[in-house]
Order: structure tokens, then C-alpha cells, then sequence
């Protein structure tokens, strides 16, 4: 599991759930009573989504006890409050107005930005890409990195073959020739991103090598560089 659902989870058993149940045993937490408290929930100013992950996270626990044999699992089944609110139509940014936003951003952001966009890849996947992974009108999702942690992607359908448009992949292709600006006090120097060692030839011992596309330059503290 991610360090960040992890986190998420974490966060819905100590501000939700524990406040709760943390009085009970499992096996004195029934259908009704788990009904009741979801049913509440619909009352209050959470979202949809945001009961519908509660009850997600509490299956989960019960999951597991029914896993060891130790009970049946109560909200397994159990439906949602209606929604009070009317779905809203969601925003959008054009095709034009998101071109317009890109050449804001800095690379190698801007790039980490046009992909993530035409491609639907999340974060840590893109991190995770290396020069292997780029292909003529595709990108392989082999694995990602998240927080520190190198891994799988976060399911079986994310690690796939994503068909990527020329743009994509010629955007991917620029960053080689890019350059970044660097101030040491009030010097400037200019480093390509496709440099295969930190300022100062000194080799990055968290980066993962020479092959990856996007790596994480820790002497700075941001995400840079396509590595020749």
C-alpha cells in the first residue's frame, strides 16, 4: 500500500471511526449499527465521496477479521445515504487556455504537466518512467515512485501500455536540450536537464540511474531531469 493511502486511511480510522466505535468489540459492531452510523453521516456536510470512503475503509478492517475467521463483515452490502446535493457540472480548461498554462510552468514541470494531462499518469508513475518506457506512440507504465518508495504501479490496470500522441512524446523528447537556471547567492549558473550527476559531478544516491526520464533532483528539493 502507497505511504499516501496509507496516510488517507489513517486519517479516516482516527477522525471517523475510532471516535465511533473505538468503545466496542468488532463482533458488537452489527449490520444496524453500522447502518446507523452511515445513515448519519448523510446528515452531515461530507460529500458522497467522502462517506463512501469511510464505509470503503471500515469494510476493509472488517475484511480482514472475516479473513482470520474471526466475524462476518456488516457493511459489506450496505447502501449509501443519497446525496443531498445536485451534481455539479464539473470545470474545464480548454485545449487553448491549458497550452497557454503550460508555457507558465517551468520545466521540467510544464512537461511532467502536457503528459500527465494527455495521458491520465499519475505522479508517481511519471517519476517512475524510464527512456525504455517511452516508445514512438505509447508509454509503458513499468513502475512508480512515491515519497521515497520505488514499486508497482498502484494497480494491475495502471501497469499497461498508454497510447501517447506525437506531441506527447516529442515534448517528452525536448526536455534533453532544456536547460535550468541554479542561484548560488547572487551567481546564476545553467545546468541541461539530461546532466547524469547533480552540480558538481557528484552522483545522486537516491536517484535510480542514468535511464530514467523523470528523477528527483534531491539537492534542489523538486522533480527535474530526463537523464541521457
Amino acid at each position: 500500500m502507497a505511504k499516501t493511502t496509507q496516510g488517507r486511511y489513517e486519517g479516516i480510522i482516527d477522525n471517523y471511526l475510532k471516535p465511533q466505535f473505538q468503545e466496542l468489540s468488532l463482533r458488537d459492531i452489527g449490520v444496524l449499527t453500522v447502518d446507523r452510523y452511515i445513515t448519519s453521516l448523510g446528515k452531515s456536510d461530507l460529500s458522497h465521496e467522502s462517506i463512501d470512503k469511510i464505509r470503503d475503509v471500515l469494510s476493509g478492517i472488517f475484511s480482514a477479521a472475516v479473513r482470520y475467521e474471526l466475524l462476518v463483515n456488516p457493511p459489506e452490502g450496505l447502501k449509501l445515504p443519497r446525496a443531498r446535493k445536485a451534481k455539479r457540472s464539473k470545470p474545464f480548461v480548454t485545449p487553448s487556455k491549458f497550452s497557454a498554462l503550460a508555457e507558465l510552468i517551468a520545466e521540467p514541470y510544464a512537461t511532467m504537466v502536457y503528459v500527465a494531462v494527455y495521458t491520465g499518469l499519475r505522479v508517481s508513475e511519471l517519476i517512475g518512467l524510464r527512456w525504455r518506457n517511452v516508445g514512438t506512440d505509447s508509454i509503458a507504465v513499468e513502475e512508480r515512485y512515491c515519497r521515497g518508495d520505488w514499486g508497482l504501479p498502484k494497480s494491475k490496470a495502471s501497469n499497461a501500455t498508454v497510447p501517447a500522441n506525437s506531441s506527447v512524446i516529442d515534448r517528452i523528447h525536448r526536455l534533453k536540450t532544456v536547460e535550468i537556471e541554479v542561484k548560488a547567492g547572487c551567481a546564476v549558473r545553467r545546468f541541461p536537464l539530461s546532466l547524469r550527476s547533480r552540480p558538481g559531478g557528484r552522483r545522486c544516491k537516491g536517484c535510480s540511474g542514468a535511464d530514467a526520464a523523470f528523477q528527483c533532483q534531491h539537492d534542489f528539493g523538486y522533480l527535474s531531469a530526463v537523464r541521457a
